[in-house]
């Protein structure tokens, strides 16, 4: 009785917020073997130049460019032989 109290609570407060769900109905009509028709978006904002204020992201985005030019240097001089 507790249970269906409370799934009736739920479902008012859905409804007020305009929350939809699928149903028992609609669970069991759908393909078990379906599979998702497209992709999740990937790759759009890389986490390390994540942020909210424009000029920490720029400055992220300098240290980045910064440290990828000295590895590619340190990397030319070690396929050249150059330990140091």
């Amino acid at each position: 009785m507790r249970v269906r109290t409370e799934e009736a609570e739920h479902r008012e407060r859905r409804k007020a917020a305009g929350i939809t769900v699928l149903g028992r109905k609609r669970i069991l009509e759908q393909n078990p073997f379906d599979c998702p028709k497209g992709h999740a978006p990937r790759f759009r904002m890389s986490p390390r130049v994540a942020a909210k204020n424009k000029w920490a992201r720029i400055e992220a985005l300098l240290r980045n460019r910064d440290f990828i030019e000295k590895y590619r240097a340190a990397l030319v001089k070690h396929l050249a032989g150059s330990c140091r």
